[in-house]
């Protein structure tokens, strides 16, 4: 996910792919990138509880938006 991310992101803003992604990370609250436990903790969820939740868009970003 993060690799697709920071070569699309390079590409636009002409940068050196595996620093796109590095220059987007201290703007996140968090201060990090997102970790494949993070959300495979809401995937979880939504398959084993979440079967009254339809329809809805669930970001997990760490309050981080990209435009």
């Amino acid at each position: 996910m993060w690799d697709q991310i920071d070569s699309e992101r390079a590409d636009i803003y002409g940068l050196k792919k595996g620093d796109a992604i590095h220059s987007i990370t201290p703007t996140n609250p968090k201060g990090r990138a997102g970790k494949l436990s993070e959300i495979a903790g809401l995937v979880f969820y939504l398959v084993s509880e979440g079967n009254y939740v339809n329809g809805q868009s669930i970001n997990i970003c760490g309050g981080l938006q990209l435009n």
